[in-house]
């Protein structure tokens, strides 16, 4: 921790390594696919949740600048990309709901959610809204669409169940058990 903010200036590539590491780890109780490590999109989704926790802590020498550390990700979101930024990404939830324990009006959430909210996948533990993210691309990848229920069960996210995608999910593959997931 620094008493002050401190942006990455160059690309450690020992970061990169680690992320491949930990995505080939992950992979391996992931449904079978042909899913390739996104360098791009971990290292971004790293440097993201790395300038949110900074930013968390150390804010008053760059509130004024804010936006140039937070940016979207420029890249193809793909299942690999998915599943690479999701190493970092999966952090993101617990920092935005520190930030609303600390001030609820702070300045820096609505723009974490509008960013996060491009990752669903990552944001699954604190959505509260069925529409709140665009699940076009989980609906039409069945693959897709099979790790996002099971992560949705994980969480038990309620809101999320119900999603007619999600729901006819769970439904081909659980049947009448359907409903016990659902309590």
């Amino acid at each position: 921790m620094h008493g002050h903010f401190v942006p990455l200036s160059v690309k450690d590539e020992t970061v990169i390594q680690f992320l491949h590491i930990e995505f080939e780890e992950q992979k391996i109780a992931l449904p079978e696919t042909d899913i390739k490590f996104d360098k791009e999109a971990a290292y971004w989704a790293a440097t993201f949740v790395y300038n949110c926790a900074q930013l968390m802590l150390n804010r008053s020498d760059v509130l004024e600048k804010i936006s140039q550390y937070l940016k979207q990700y420029d890249g193809e979101v793909n299942q690999s990309s998915i599943i690479s930024a999701d190493l970092c990404l999966r952090f993101l939830p617990d920092i935005i709901e520190k930030l609303i324990e600390i001030d609820q009006d702070d300045p820096i959430i609505s723009q974490l959610l509008t960013i996060g909210n491009a990752w669903p996948y990552s944001m699954i533990p604190i959505c509260k809204k069925e529409d709140e993210f665009d699940l076009t691309l989980f609906v039409e990848d069945q693959w897709l669409l099979q790790i996002f229920s099971e992560r949705v069960a994980k969480f038990h996210n309620t809101v999320l169940m119900k999603v007619p995608a999600i729901e006819n999910y769970y439904k081909a593959e659980l049947g009448i058990y359907k409903n016990q997931l659902l309590k």
